[in-house]
């Protein structure tokens, strides 16, 4: 593990709730979240590695859109996308 990943679970020691902040933060520095995060993570917090990969695609579909909090959760806001896929019509 790098001492980088170290100081950011370092950070959030005897918290309850920093998930979220935790994969933000190893997101944010490491530009995604390797296999070997995942791992360092589920052993810092005590959720399963499934748990964090389901958090975190969630997850990285709000940082991508907005850094609002929902101000009661304090988690990222959800967000609504509608798309129409068409076929591709050849000429």
């Amino acid at each position: 593990m790098s001492s980088a990943l170290d100081e950011m679970l370092a950070e959030h020691k005897d918290e309850k709730g920093t998930l979220i902040p935790i994969l933000q933060k190893v997101q944010q520095e490491f530009g995604y979240l390797s296999p070997e995060a995942i791992s360092e993570v589920s052993r810092f917090t005590g959720y399963s590695e499934n748990e964090i990969f389901g958090v975190s695609s969630e997850s990285v579909t709000n940082i991508l859109a907005n850094t609002a909090l929902d101000t009661i959760a304090k988690i990222p806001e959800s967000k609504v996308c509608a798309v129409r896929i068409e076929g591709v019509h050849k000429k």
